[in-house]
């Protein structure tokens, strides 16, 4: 969220996702060939995802 903060909307052109999902799960952005694999303790970090002008659809599929 950038200025004005509150209103859900960003100027930022690509951002990094964090998540949490089981230990060493294969995580990928559902549509893109993003993918990572979470750490010991199931954390993610999908950099650089690129975003378009209104809203953004993402959702992550993550695999043991």
């Amino acid at each position: 969220d950038t200025a004005p903060v509150g209103d859900s909307q960003t100027a930022i052109a690509s951002v990094s996702l964090r998540g949490k999902t089981s230990a060493h799960a294969i995580v990928t952005l559902q549509g893109t060939n993003n993918t990572v694999t979470a750490d010991a303790s199931g954390n993610f970090v999908l950099n650089n995802i690129s975003l378009a002008l209104g809203d953004n659809g993402l959702s992550s599929k993550s695999e043991i």
